[in-house]
């Protein structure tokens, strides 16, 4: 993928503000310092971006991560940032987003919307980005938005360690999806550790209060109808009567107030078909394994589940803890004697979250603590690159490895 002769030496790291701990982490274990740059803001709060070092000719890789407070002027300080690098004469310019902007937006959700992702995807191709690596990405059609060549890197062995050093009798233990989108990552975690697993059949955004009309859509169940309220456009209503409606009588508008099909709710649990569950957890430990962990809502619907199906207890790992709106206190409102634990890795900044859960656990992709062997997510790629050697097949000799470090730290 690049050329064997690169070293060190003519390598350049660089971070933006999303995220300075991680680009430190990263630097340091690879061996080489974080460049400079300045990244501030003008007097109208458009986003400014400097290179404070030479980097003709050099290979060069920043990182910088989607989530956090203002993901929009992080998403726009990177543009800045490679397109610094490319109007400066770089080498090979790498982008790392341990966290991809917009990752949920992979498809069109309706009729007239965009597809967020790939409209990033486009706008890093365009800055001046020869190459990118992400960590997780929220679908795999993410990876195929790009023009160049792109690696998902992979948290599994990390899960698979922390469950190893942290869950006593882990053996014992079932693996659980909390939906259909992180089966994927669920049955690659639960072959890893050779344990049963299970799925929860997720119809939390078929149920919900207000459905979205759809064109062909056929509706089961019983409905009632509401209007929205919207500003009612004239139209000639379809009727025989010869006379002509009045323009000024509102009654005689068809406007464009949409009736919205609200599903009531069932009495009956097989006619709703909410919350299916395949395989068994009563009595047993579960081990509930996501992409992240944004709202708390499928967290929320699936601890529900879980609990009415009799699981003894739940420790939830998701690799992106994005904490958005309530999460924390759908995470507080459950028993530490149920919910166990709530593990996610430090893709995104977690200060402000752990003095708010001070029980949250923390996996560091960055491999920062002198424990850890130099063979952890982020690192390899970059050390990895520097020998020439082929990404791809060190990360998937990892992952059937089962990913054993010698000795192991855990926040």
């Amino acid at each position: 993928m690049f050329s064997s002769h690169r070293t060190r030496s003519n390598l350049r790291v660089f971070g933006g503000s999303s995220h300075p701990q991680l680009t430190s982490a990263v630097a340091k274990k690879v061996g080489v310092r974080v460049g400079l740059t300045k990244l501030a803001k003008f007097a109208n709060q458009e986003t400014q971006v400097e290179l404070k070092e030479n980097v003709r000719g050099q290979d060069t890789y920043i990182l910088q991560t989607g989530g956090g407070e203002s993901p929009n002027d992080s998403l726009m300080e990177l543009l800045f940032l490679i397109n610094a690098c490319k109007l400066s004469a770089a080498g090979e310019i790498t982008v790392i987003t341990p966290y991809y902007p917009y990752s949920k937006g992979d498809q069109k959700a309706g009729h007239r919307v965009p597809i967020a992702s790939k409209l990033v995807a486009d706008m890093i191709h365009k800055a001046g980005a020869t190459y990118i690596m992400m960590l997780d990405p929220h679908t795999p059609q993410l990876e195929g938005f790009f023009n160049g060549p792109v690696d998902a890197l992979l948290v599994e062995p990390l899960f698979c360690d922390w469950i190893r050093h942290m869950i006593p009798n882990w053996e014992q233990c079932v693996v659980v999806s909390p939906d259909e989108g992180a089966v994927k990552k669920s049955v690659s975690v639960a072959n890893d550790l050779n344990l049963d697993f299970a799925l929860i059949h997720n119809r939390l955004k078929a149920s919900r209060e207000e459905i979205r009309p759809k064109r062909y859509a056929s509706y089961q169940g019983h409905f009632s109808n509401q209007l929205m309220i919207g500003r009612p456009i004239r139209s000639r209503m379809a009727s025989n009567e010869s006379e002509e409606a009045n323009d000024d009588d509102p009654q005689n508008d068809v406007g464009i107030c949409i009736k919205e099909r609200i599903r009531q709710p069932s009495s009956s649990k097989s006619d709703a078909g909410i919350g299916c569950l395949s395989g068994s957890v009563n009595g047993r430990h579960v081990i509930m394994i996501d992409d992240m962990l944004d709202t708390g809502k499928t967290l929320r619907f699936a601890m529900e589940v879980l609990e009415r199906e009799g699981a003894a207890s739940v420790h939830f790992l998701a690799t992106h803890g994005l904490f958005s709106a309530g999460c924390v206190d759908v995470v507080k409102s459950y028993d530490q004697d149920f919910l166990k634990a709530v593990v996610v890795t430090n893709s995104i900044p977690q200060d402000e979250v752990k003095k708010l859960l001070p029980s949250l656990h923390i996996i560091d992709v960055a491999g920062t603590s002198s424990a850890f062997e130099p063979s952890d997510a982020l690192e390899d790629p970059i050390d990895e690159d520097t020998q020439g050697e082929q990404l791809a097949d060190r990360q998937l000799m990892k992952i059937r490895k089962g990913f054993r470090l010698s000795s192991v730290c855990w926040d």
